[in-house]
């Protein structure tokens, strides 16, 4: 769905990957690779499709710099050039020259593919060229590329995507490699109407950066850049920007010379962004992008089969409408397979509800206006709605730019909203319960008297969105052999995640799975019984009790002993962010909003518990966290870690307190004292933090 600068240089291009995968359907579903997938078939161009020429005549030269900084890959020049043609019409151009110091990552790039769509996009090759001591060696006429499908027979995504594969005859260690190209059509989905989205840096150095904008004077295309979130790494104080208007044209550049190589930090809050980019849009603001995506849902067949009218019927007879947006919701979920046939304008325009109805396979687009006629078709108020899944918050910030992938329906029932995703799996739980995929995410809704950009809400009160992990481990200190007991509780959305991992394996998988994890800490634990699943799907909780024997869980600690254990279930809800002087905010998952961990240590026999009694809280504009020790006896300890997030963002100015508040939660190490001495008198020693 994105229009990003398509540079194939696999070094080069990792920030493009998640807009490349965004422009490859119409909906977020990423297909894991199949262990039978083979080499693609060769795809026959249509007549024009492919071309060799030589570059348009609107194409400004660009000089490629003879010096620059080394690295084991760089980019010598990264020039991407757009020319808006009126009627839709795009023309991406795209130059880059790339050396390194790494011969055998550079030789890696001898072999390049370039995608695009056959169906409204022609392909026309420019130069494919060698660098060697200094002088270009031009072996354009000795290219012949192979177009290969980017679909397989196992995906359950189809965009009839082409990936033009050039492999560069004679490219030796040493050389450099310079390749230019341009992708000339634009999807028809999107009409008269045209966007791009074009990052600027790379994961690699860049000696000069170049990229243009072009269409005709009268056209109403506005210009946005973007900043990195991050002030101190963006690029914008350094890029140069000239505008001009000659001949009727405006054209819009933008150079710098020296972009360093990006460097990212990980669980960025959605709305963030690593990269400066540039935006190019005709829409001229939001209210337009909604004519455009209502149009798509509303152009559809109404719905008018028997197999319609039958369900409407069936989830008609329910007592209310909380039963019935429920029941829609999880037919459509149980009997609609998920397939995506995301070619051509059906990228972004869904199948009628009747056709989906009649071949029982569809993709989000496809579910979402198929829910929404069953509701409307109830008399329940509900409307199609676009979302990005990647990024969630980073559209509203993009200045009328449909940068979307994914497609939901959104009911209202009581004056609330229910964002409802027809391609989930596991929500069989009555409306009240059923958790919510998207909490927190901006999802732009499609029509209707407010159409515009909708905070998803997080379903159901906090006890809802609650984890409880109970762990008990009783010790015999005779034979120094430990039964290790393992209570999991999850509720909404953790529970409908793991109900369907749970439904795709088998009972031994099962085992085996639990088994390789817990041994990560007790290498020698084996089954005693377990595990025990229990679903009450009217609550929407998940429990799931597991029984261990552990050989040995005493460790030597000079002359004592030490019992540790894990308390993964409350830490991973705090990311590991590195140091206080981030600047990216972090992403917090209120999906879990509250953790608690509970372990309970009993030891029969030769030892006793040295650990005093200890109580500590932590609190922070984050999160709350609470830590008790506790020791009924010297034979009995029960440790709990009770954590609660209070946002789903950390934003910068939070940072350093954040993070210093994870380091006192860290500092409570998961791990027990013991003796074979005399116990001593127990003193009780409770402190707050």
């Amino acid at each position: 769905m994105a229009h990003a600068d398509p540079s194939p240089l696999r070094s080069a291009i990792i920030v493009l990957i998640l807009a490349y995968i965004l422009a490859t359907s119409g909906c977020a579903h990423v297909e894991p690779p199949s262990a039978n997938d083979q080499t693609p078939p060769d795809v026959i161009i249509p007549a024009g499709g492919f071309t060799i020429a030589k570059k348009p005549d609107w194409v400004s030269p660009v000089e490629t710099p003879a010096k620059g900084p080394t690295a084991p890959l760089y980019l010598r020049l990264l020039d991407t050039q757009h020319r808006f043609g009126g009627n839709g019409q795009i023309e991406a151009y795209s130059h880059f020259v790339a050396g390194g110091t790494d011969s055998v990552s550079l030789q890696k790039e001898g072999q390049q593919a370039i995608p695009f769509d056959p169906k409204y996009q022609k392909f026309i090759l420019h130069t494919v060229a060698i660098w060697r001591n200094g002088k270009q060696i031009d072996v354009t006429k000795r290219v012949t590329p192979r177009f290969l499908g980017t679909d397989r027979a196992q995906n359950t995504v189809f965009t009839g995507k082409v990936n033009a594969l050039i492999q560069i005859p004679d490219f030796r260690t040493g050389d450099q490699i310079e390749l230019a190209w341009t992708i000339s059509g634009e999807n028809p989905i999107y009409g008269d109407s045209v966007w791009t989205a074009s990052d600027w840096a790379r994961a690699i150095p860049i000696w000069k950066r170049h990229s243009s904008y072009r269409w005709p004077e009268a056209e109403p295309i506005r210009i946005k850049v973007l900043s990195h979130t991050d002030s101190y790494l963006s690029r914008v104080p350094y890029i140069k920007r000239s505008d001009t208007v000659v001949d009727g044209w405006t054209e819009v550049r933008f150079s710098e010379i020296n972009v360093p190589a990006l460097a990212f930090h990980t669980h960025a809050a959605p709305g963030s962004w690593q990269n400066d980019m540039i935006i190019a849009s005709s829409f001229r603001n939001w209210d337009a992008v909604g004519v455009w995506a209502n149009k798509l849902f509303e152009e559809a067949a109404p719905p008018q089969s028997k197999e319609f009218r039958r369900l409407v019927k069936k989830f008609g007879k329910l007592p209310n409408p909380s039963e019935q947006i429920a029941s829609a919701l999880q037919w459509v979920q149980r009997e609609i397979r998920y397939v995506s046939l995301s070619i051509g304008e059906n990228s972004h325009r869904p199948y009628s509800p009747d056709e989906v109805l009649s071949r029982r396979y569809g993709d989000c687009k496809d579910t979402a206006l198929l829910l929404v006629h069953l509701l409307r078709a109830l008399g329940i108020e509900s409307r199609p709605a676009l979302m990005n899944t990647l990024n969630s918050r980073l559209v509203r910030q993009m200045d009328a730019v449909p940068w979307f992938n994914h497609a939901v329906a959104v009911a209202w029932f009581d004056g609330q909203p229910h964002v409802l995703d027809g391609t989930a799996r596991g929500q069989n739980s009555p409306l009240e319960h059923i958790a919510s995929l998207h909490g927190g995410a901006d999802i732009f809704v499609a029509g209707g008297n407010s159409p515009g950009f909708l905070p998803a809400p997080y379903n159901g009160p906090i006890g809802e969105r609650t984890l409880l992990h109970e762990k008990r481990m009783v010790i015999d200190g005779n034979t120094q052999e430990g039964i290790y007991t393992s209570h999991l509780v999850l509720r909404g959305i953790a529970a409908e995640k793991r109900r369907n991992e749970i439904a795709a394996k088998d009972i031994a998988e099962l085992r085996r799975n639990y088994l390789f994890g817990i041994q990560n800490l007790y290498p020698n634990a084996s089954w005693v019984e377990g595990p025990d699943v229990k679903d009450n799907v009217e609550t929407n909780e998940l429990s799931i009790r597991a029984v261990l024997r552990i050989p040995k869980p005493l460790k030597r600690s000079g002359k004592n002993w030490r019992n540790e254990y894990g308390m993964s279930a409350v830490t991973d809800r705090l990311p590991k962010i590195g140091n206080s002087t981030r600047n990216i905010p972090v992403a917090l998952d209120l999906g879990v909003q509250r953790a608690i961990h509970t372990y309970t240590l009993d030891v029969l026999g030769a030892y006793h518990i040295e650990e005093e009694e200890h109580e500590e809280t932590i609190e922070s504009s984050t999160f709350t966290a609470t830590i008790q020790r506790q020791r009924p006896s010297a034979t009995r300890l029960i440790d709990t870690l009770d954590l609660t997030l209070l946002k789903d963002t950390v934003e910068k100015t939070e940072i350093p307190a954040h993070h210093q508040a994870t380091q006192d939660l860290l500092d409570f190490r998961p791990e027990v004292r013991l003796s074979k001495t005399t116990p001593p008198t127990t003193q009780q020693n409770r402190t707050t933090k």
